[in-house]
């Protein structure tokens, strides 16, 4: 990825940093975030604005190296797993290419005034800040194949689904083909939701593939209910143990997001590649 980087980076001739020292720069920042003035001096740079600069070409560089069918076109689908005893819970093959979608907040210093969203509309009751948030798409081996554009924090996961349905679809298929399964096989895969995404509103196709956990056990009317909920929690343990290793691995996206919120979809395809 870095080598990727590297070529779509394109610096002044007179520039202060070479291409690997611009992309190391906005490595450094994700992994250890910063203000302009304290990471500046690290590479030899005295002014913020120059830092900035560098920073968001790093980041654009790193964003164009996002492939949703990363490890996909070399090993095979690393989605590919052994419902067994499930199986008959979903009515779906034995093997079946399992996707998590989930929503994810980040708190952000200030939204962009350019957003077409209220001040209000930002703030996330939840975690008492103004937030963004962004639908993932996580496959069984803890890939991202797709992540959504940024939303103000009042929006909900489901609407987010509907927005960008068509993506969604689109790369779940193309998934499918790289991997030499037919995605006009229903049972050829499983999308893994939280209760918070009604299918009420979505084609048929996606209501014989979504799998939602119920928000009350009350709503169990059947012991297969309870099985079936018991399954899909466990394994939407991979889009929590991924956005785990996101907070691990690029600590920015853990805390506050400092940066002009204009930059915050080139900032997260860069976090996730």
């Amino acid at each position: 990825m870095i080598h990727q980087a590297i070529k779509h980076l394109t610096l002044a001739s007179n520039s202060k940093l070479t291409n690997e020292q611009c992309i190391l720069l906005g490595l450094f920042f994700m992994k250890i975030p910063m203000s302009f003035k304290d990471l500046g001096p690290i590479f030899g740079i005295s002014s913020e604005d120059t830092t900035s600069k560098y920073l968001n070409q790093a980041i654009d560089a790193l964003a164009q190296c996002y492939d949703p069918l990363f490890a996909i076109k070399e090993k095979g689908l690393p989605s590919l797993f052994e419902l067994t005893e499930c199986s008959f819970l979903f009515n779906h093959n034995v093997q079946t290419a399992r996707f998590v979608i989930d929503g994810r907040h980040q708190k952000v210093k200030y939204p962009s005034s350019s957003r077409n969203y209220s001040r209000t509309q930002f703030f996330s009751f939840k975690h008492s800040s103004q937030s963004l948030t962004c639908l993932y798409l996580i496959d069984n081996n803890g890939f991202c194949r797709y992540i959504s554009p940024s939303y103000a924090a009042s929006t909900a996961d489901a609407q987010m689904f509907k927005d960008f349905y068509d993506a969604i679809i689109k790369t779940i298929f193309i998934c499918l083909k790289e991997a030499g399964l037919d995605p006009n096989d229903q049972s050829n895969f499983l999308i893994l939701a939280d209760g918070g995404f009604p299918t009420i509103d979505f084609p048929e196709i996606v209501k014989a593939n979504f799998a939602l956990k119920s928000k009350d056990k009350s709503e169990y009317v059947q012991e297969q209910d309870r099985l079936c909920d018991k399954a899909i929690q466990s394994y939407r343990n991979q889009v929590e143990q991924f956005f785990s290793r996101l907070n691990s691995v690029c600590h920015t996206t853990s805390e506050r997001f400092n940066l002009s919120t204009k930059n915050y979809d080139k900032f997260m395809k860069a976090a996730v590649s």
